[in-house]
């Protein structure tokens, strides 16, 4: 049916097709067989929580996660900056230093005045050749990076240096203008201090030497600390290798002494001496001497209590000594001035907030002394058990806000049995019970009754009864729920909770009106796409308008990935309006079979007649669908009885529902029958059972609704069971009640069964309507 006509010209061949539209309409029936989506298993139950830093569980956030370095010191002092409202952006040269994680990269970068979005700056080189200079122009703050090469002079030293510096052994440190700690060299002498001298000897060559170090203690001091008065080292000295060696003392008296200087010396010649004065003079200090006010040894021993406050206030206390404090904390006054001060700066010192327990009108220090020794489980002086919520004057501890505690979700999550298998109501999902466990013992702690938990906690109770499908207890615990303040704090989630409770109120006609009216609320409002699909999706449930339903990212998209329950649902509920769908019942008073057809245009009626009781006993697993695999294989080689073709009348849109009835032909009256369907690639089977029930199943999709057969009206709350056929025979693989519309997903369940399952069996059961039992094949993945 396709010719190609090729014309020859100038430029070359040109190809002119014709009668194309056969082949084409074969190639995109081809392409939508391939690009067909099947049936998707349920994913295995995941756990999820809130994590405030990326990928960092609860339990695990501490400030480790952003450590301070030169970076937050920078941005820190901009902050504090009194100009720093009036400059435009906050840049630091140390922007590389905050990349230890995601995490603190993206803090960096949130605080840093960067523009994400800016054009970069305009580059342009100097035209003279002589000039390297390059100028740019940036319209948003910016970063430059330069690396430039620089002629320095040679230093000349030699091949072993020494050298040597007095210090204090109770005040080595000092701060520089960068806030990094600098040796403290110590050049005024007090009668009876320890002093001591450090002496650094560096090997400078690329060979290893052998030296002798000689060091004296000063004329008319005394060595402590197991020192000598004079000492000669021999070092080896391996090459670029540094040694140190310290000693102390201490003047008796004062007076002027006389210091020989540390020398090195190799094969009796010097070779290198430190550097130190000849002559030290050791005096008592005046009385009338000036307060260091920048020396916190001077403040601390000669200072006054405010003189004290005031280094701790313009200091940085981490890099204090405060034991030497800690008898001033005797008066209460200072007591709570230091602890003030300390609190200002995120410290906390258990030497000095135990000093609450002795003054009586310290409440808050008491508190939050309690508060540090009371949970540390690695202290040995533990005061009080673990507990997971305590609240009192003198002390209070939450596992929440200390992360010790979460709430959790859990997703999916789909309950096998609607019913107690025994006394008591069992957790199957070992994590989910036991996040449960943890749950109820904290609101044990922290609550006398359910009317008492906090709004926060009845939210998270109500979850976790309706994932254990207690919707009675679900909705007693919503009803206590606080709306005001639910309003004011978490109004999506309340209101969506409220139309989810609407849909298990046995007054059909108020659940519509309050799902309604939470659906048409949430309508236009600017929400997540996820959130507003669940308000739609209410919307439609609640107006009946499934059949007619469909989204228009559905129309334009074929499939997709699943990420999450939800969209899962909403895929399959796509695909399965998509798939021919041809169920049909026989009415045994009229002896017609009516049929209920979609996306069909033809069907073949064959008829059997059969000996019911046999074919039982010869498959006990065969029910009234002939899907099973053994039954097809069987009618096939057999001649129906009797065989109708009917074509069945177009409908008004391929997504609605079609029925058409035919009689039974009289020659067959009264006879045991297998009657069999077949409509383009459906094909089922069924025997007679008298029932008003109506199913209809797609079984590639793990869905069956349950109808009226009098009616059409979706039958809500019709008991399915359902069992398995494996290897090893036939279990038991789940049960529950079909929803507002009729609709029960027959497959889904948080457990592999589904792979060492090969058919299913459905029971579908009412107190009014009767029963039916179908035969259905496990849905294709």
């Amino acid at each position: 049916d396709t010719t190609l006509e090729l014309k020859q010209s100038g430029d070359g061949k040109t190809m002119k097709k014709s009668l194309l539209k056969k082949s084409r309409k074969k190639k995109a029936v081809r392409q939508s067989i391939t690009k067909k989506k099947l049936f998707k298993q349920l994913e295995k139950t995941k756990e999820y929580s809130e994590t405030y830093f990326y990928g960092v569980r609860y339990e695990t956030q501490t400030h480790n996660l952003v450590p301070i370095n030169k970076f937050w010191c920078s941005y820190a002092e901009h902050l504090l900056d009194e100009e720093s409202k009036t400059k435009k952006a906050f840049l630091s040269k140390h922007w590389l230093v905050p990349t230890n994680s995601l995490n603190e990269t993206l803090l960096a970068l949130a605080v840093m005045d960067l523009s994400l979005s800016a054009n970069g700056p305009t580059l342009r080189e100097s035209k003279d050749q002589r000039d390297p200079s390059v100028y740019f122009e940036a319209n948003a703050p910016c970063i430059v990076m330069v690396k430039q090469l620089k002629e320095v002079e040679l230093s000349k030293t030699s091949l072993v240096s020494i050298n040597a510096s007095f210090f204090d052994p109770n005040d080595t440190y000092v701060r520089d203008e960068d806030g990094e700690k600098q040796d403290k060299v110590v050049d005024t002498f007090v009668p009876g201090k320890v002093y001591g001298v450090r002496t650094v000897v560096t090997n400078l060559s690329s060979t290893a030497t052998s030296v002798e170090l000689l060091v004296e203690i000063p004329q008319g001091s005394i060595p402590v600390s197991s020192g000598y008065y004079t000492k000669t080292s021999f070092l080896q000295l391996e090459s670029f290798n540094t040694t140190h060696l310290s000693f102390h003392f201490y003047w008796p008296s004062p007076g002027k002494y006389a210091m020989f200087p540390m020398c090195v010396s190799r094969k009796g010649k010097i070779i290198g001496n430190a550097l130190l004065p000849k002559v030290l003079e050791v005096a008592y200090p005046q009385k009338d001497k000036k307060l260091d006010v920048k020396s916190w040894e001077d403040v601390v021993e000669n200072g006054k209590d405010s003189d004290v406050l005031t280094f701790l206030t313009t200091n940085n206390p981490f890099d204090l000594d405060l034991s030497s404090i800690y008898h001033r904390c005797k008066n209460v006054q200072f007591f709570k001035d230091v602890c003030k001060v300390l609190r200002g700066c995120g410290m906390y010192n258990d030497s000095i907030w135990g000093y609450a327990v002795v003054h009586n009108n310290c409440l808050e220090e008491l508190r939050e002394f309690l508060l540090q020794n009371s949970f540390d489980v690695e202290k040995s002086n533990t005061i009080i058990i673990y507990t997971h919520f305590i609240y009192s004057p003198w002390i209070s501890y939450d596992n929440v806000e200390n992360n010790v505690f979460a709430h959790l979700e859990y997703i999916p999550l789909v309950n096998a049995r609607a019913h107690l298998l025994g006394k008591q109501q069992e957790i199957l999902n070992d994590a989910f019970k036991d996040q449960y466990q943890k749950f109820l013992e904290r609101v044990s702690y922290s609550s006398t009754s359910v009317k008492d938990i906090s709004n926060t906690d009845k939210l998270s109770l109500t979850y976790y009864l309706l994932l254990q499908e207690r919707i009675q207890e679900a909705m007693e615990v919503f009803s206590l729920l606080d709306e005001k303040v639910c309003t004011e704090n978490v109004e999506i989630l309340f209101d969506y909770f409220k139309a989810y409770m609407s849909m298990f109120n046995e007054n059909e006609n108020e659940a519509k009106k309050l799902a309604s009216s939470v659906s048409t609320k949430y309508r236009s409002a600017s929400l997540p796409k996820r959130l507003n699909r669940l308000f739609e999706d209410i919307e439609v449930l609640v107006n009946g308008e499934l059949d007619d339903y469909r989204r228009e990212e559905d129309e334009s998209k074929t499939g997709g990935n699943v990420f999450g329950l939800g969209d899962r649902d909403r895929a399959i509920e796509k695909l399965s309006k998509m798939t021919p769908s041809l169920e049909w019942e026989i009415d045994n008073i009229t002896r017609t079979i009516r049929l209920s057809y979609q996306l069909v245009k033809n069907v073949t009626i064959n008829f059997y007649v059969l000996n019911t009781e046999i074919l039982f006993s010869q498959n006990p697993f065969f029910n009234e669908d002939g899907n099973d695999s053994n039954n097809q294989s069987a009618f096939s080689y057999i001649s129906p009885k009797h065989r109708l073709d009917v074509k069945l009348p177009d409908l008004e849109k391929d997504h609605t529902l079609g029925q058409k009835e035919i009689e039974i032909p009289l020659s067959l009256k009264n006879q045991n029958l297998y009657i069999q369907v077949v409509g383009e690639t459906l094909t089922s089977g069924k025997a007679f059972y008298d029932n008003q029930l109506l199913l209809q199943v797609k079984e590639n999709y793990g869905q069956l609704r349950v109808l009226n057969k009098n009616t059409n009206k979706p039958v809500k709350k019709a008991y399915v069971k359902v069992y398995a056929k494996t290897n090893n025979g036939s279990e038991f693989y789940k049960d529950g009640y079909t929803d507002l519309c009729g609709k029960f997903d027959y497959v889904s369940i948080s457990t592999d069964q589904l792979n060492r399952t090969t058919q299913l069996a459905i029971l579908v059961s009412t107190a009014s309507l009767g029963c039916v039992i179908k035969q259905v094949n496990k849905p294709k993945e």
